[in-house]
């Protein structure tokens, strides 16, 4: 049984019928890469907080807000304008850490446990100019298991106007790659909170 359907509690059995009756996916595939992300994720220092309801997100949002003692929240989504009553989208050059972005993504990538963005959750600002502090919200539909995976699904959501300013981020700790080449770095490099919905 994968991580996050131990967490949700659904049996393994509860899900094979429930995929096997559509086809749509191989579940042994899908539960290996939600613990396969959720490993790497926390692994490079990220954090999972795990969300049955947009009230339930708002909450811990909130929360992490409290806990760290940021005074704004830069976001360039408006749907989440009005998830929060803390938005502030000024001061951008202002490099203090008291503050966060909180934003959607294109993908979770499980080989490497890092959050494929683009130009859609950044407008276009280089990630050393924006907060240290993210805040991502996604599905557990979005995980993937490549960064190629996350590139061809943005191709077929975004047919004619692909974003640009396509990066990944990671968590702040820097974890050697199986070549033992360093790939997380002091630019892409987050404190990540992610907001992971079934």
């Amino acid at each position: 049984m994968g991580l996050f359907s131990r967490l949700f509690g659904r049996s393994s059995k509860e899900k094979s019928k429930e995929i096997s009756e559509t086809g749509d996916v191989d579940v042994l595939e899908f539960e290996n890469l939600d613990e396969k992300f959720a490993g790497k994720f926390n692994e490079a220092g990220g954090k999972i907080l795990l969300c049955d309801s947009l009230e339930d997100a708002k909450f811990s949002v909130k929360n992490i807000i409290n806990e760290n003692n940021w005074s704004r929240v830069v976001s360039f989504n408006t749907s989440l304008t009005d998830f929060l009553s803390k938005v502030d989208t000024s001061g951008l050059n202002d490099k203090s850490e008291d503050r966060a972005l909180i934003t959607n993504c294109e993908s979770l990538l499980a080989d490497d446990g890092s959050i494929l963005t683009s130009s859609n959750q950044t407008k276009g600002f280089s990630l050393v100019n924006l907060p240290k502090n993210f805040i991502v919200l996604a599905r557990i539909s979005d995980i993937t298991n490549t960064k190629s995976d996350g590139m061809t699904n943005m191709i077929s959501r975004y047919k004619g106007d692909f974003p640009s300013s396509i990066t990944t981020i990671r968590g702040p700790r820097l974890v050697a790659h199986e070549n033992n080449i360093d790939y997380g770095s002091e630019k892409t490099s987050k404190n990540i909170y992610l907001l992971l919905f079934e």
